[in-house]
């Protein structure tokens, strides 16, 4: 607000030095008392204005806002921080079948659904080997079935990838959903089992509605897998 009645002040000396020049003496007195009055004025109330507007700074209604959302990835950290948990550690853990250690780290806060790098959580690694044990216990806190990697794949796309029907059902009864497809070749949990030979899973998986007849970006089906990794009882499966 400074400037624009510093301005003003300046217009209206100039009015009046505009108006004096043209007057006589007589009248000068008055005009210059007329004049300098509500100038003064308009200077003092400049001041106070900007004195005023100084000490406003101070308040924290005034100040820009310096808190930005924070993501749920990013309040995981968080937790995993001040619970000083290790994620690399929970991740081998989970891959390795180490379910002591994952144990220890829900224990002391570890956060569920957190994920590496690749966005991997504990419940897709432990799916990937097969571990039921643990995937059951992440389960059980929490963890959400349907995340996605990087890839686009799930836990149950991994689970599919070997021998292990028992975390496959553990997953079904979980929620997962079963014809989801990644985003690199438009894989299907039923692509991975058939192509690894898989037929107890392929069994399971056709039990809970997976689509045999999905094709992926080359156009092949699950059948089409079995085939040419020549698991024929599976390809009998899918016909």
């Amino acid at each position: 607000m400074l400037k624009p009645l510093h301005t003003l002040s300046q217009s209206v000396l100039l009015y009046a030095f505009n108006t004096v020049i043209n007057i006589n003496p007589v009248k000068y007195q008055r005009i210059m008392i007329r004049i300098a009055i509500p100038v003064i004025i308009l200077l003092l109330t400049s001041f106070f204005a900007s004195c005023g507007g100084e000490q406003t700074k101070t308040n924290n209604s005034d100040l820009p806002s310096t808190q930005k959302e924070v993501s749920a990835e990013d309040q995981q950290e968080l937790v995993n921080q001040k619970t000083d948990i290790d994620i690399s550690q929970v991740m081998e853990a989970a891959l390795n079948g180490d379910i002591s250690t994952i144990e220890t780290a829900l224990e002391n806060g570890f956060e569920v659904n957190s994920t590496d790098a690749e966005l991997h959580t504990a419940l897709m690694l432990a799916a990937y080997n097969g571990h039921s044990t643990i995937v059951k216990l992440l389960l059980e806190h929490g963890a959400t079935t349907d995340l996605r990697d990087l890839k686009d794949r799930t836990a149950l796309m991994y689970a599919s990838t070997g021998d292990f029907n028992e975390t496959v059902i553990l997953l079904f009864e979980a929620g997962a959903k079963t014809n989801l497809v990644d985003n690199e070749e438009h894989f299907t949990a039923l692509m991975f089992a058939a192509a690894e030979g898989q037929a107890e899973v392929v069994r399971t998986l056709l039990a809970h509605g997976a689509d045999p007849a999905l094709l992926d970006v080359d156009s092949e089906s699950a059948f089409d897998f079995a085939v040419a990794n020549g698991h024929q009882d599976v390809a009998a499966l899918l016909r």
